[in-house]
């Protein structure tokens, strides 16, 4: 006896997460959020380690929750799990540049990780 398959019309659809990113830049901030928008981006998550500017102002996280706010978006900084300079001084080698293998497997960054994919249908990471 052959079993049905489920009824594929009533499966809610599969949830998709689209991770875009933008390099360094110097843009405006108009230009920056008409970028933002144009992808329809819901949430900006930040993983600099230091999120922080001299190229573009409204870079910095005491400016831009608020900006995004004001534009129907949300951030999140995730720079303390994600970033590339973490503060666990095991991540380095004996020179002193971060081992992304060794971060990868630690587990602040996998909660990062797990945070920023579960959380948001449509996320952008900043590199400014």
């Amino acid at each position: 006896m052959r079993q049905s398959s489920p009824d594929r019309a009533s499966a809610p659809p599969p949830i998709s997460t689209s991770i875009l990113t933008i390099g360094h830049s110097n843009h405006t901030w108009e230009s920056f959020v008409s970028l933002l928008k144009a992808q329809e981006v819901e949430v900006l998550v930040d993983i600099r380690t230091e999120p922080v500017s001299k190229h573009a102002p409204f870079a910095s996280s005491r400016t831009l929750p608020r900006l995004l706010e004001l534009e129907g978006m949300r951030y999140l900084f995730l720079g303390d799990s994600l970033g590339g300079k973490p503060a666990d001084r095991s991540c380095y080698d004996h020179r002193g540049k971060p081992d992304y293998p060794k971060i990868r497997s630690k587990g602040f960054f996998k909660a990062g990780q797990l945070e920023s994919s579960l959380t948001f249908s449509l996320v952008f990471l900043p590199c400014f």
